[in-house]
């Protein structure tokens, strides 16, 4: 294949300069994909936080030990997204007054509160385990009465 058939058969369309000028002037392609993914970063987020309010209208409801559990699976992976890169492209730290950032003093009260949640769900859970219990026990009595 010669070279001048090449050039001949095909025509390449190329943008205008301007075009590519006024793009690299008002917006680099790193701000362009910055933008993007901050973007798609809240967007998922938001859907994790209502993911996170509808497991939590169910635990209100049920009060159950698994429900209990997929509400603090959903806050895990909120936290895990926030954490580990979906807000990385804009981190920002804030400090206390004891010089300490706040992010980490936030992450510890949503495990405090988890934590009181579960206790308190489990001392719930508790007191009809103990119901189940003594009819348990009281089934057995019988059942030891009539053999």
């Amino acid at each position: 294949m010669r070279i001048g058939q090449i050039s001949q058969g095909s025509s390449i369309k190329l943008k205008s300069k301007r075009n590519i000028e006024n793009f690299e002037s008002n917006k680099g392609f790193s701000d362009f994909l910055h933008q993007e993914g901050k973007r798609h970063s809240i967007e998922y987020l938001n859907k994790l936080l209502n993911e996170i309010d509808e497991q939590g209208e169910k635990l209100t409801k049920t009060k159950k030990l698994k429900d209990l559990e997929a509400y603090k699976r959903a806050i895990k992976k909120f936290m895990e997204e926030v954490i580990n890169g979906a807000l990385a492209l804009e981190e920002r730290f804030g400090f206390d007054s004891r010089g300490r950032q706040k992010r980490y003093k936030i992450i510890k009260e949503i495990d405090q509160r988890l934590i009181e949640l579960t206790d308190g769900i489990i001392e719930k859970e508790g007191k009809q385990l103990n119901i189940l219990d003594q009819i348990g026990e009281i089934r057995g009595l019988l059942v030891n009465l009539y053999y």
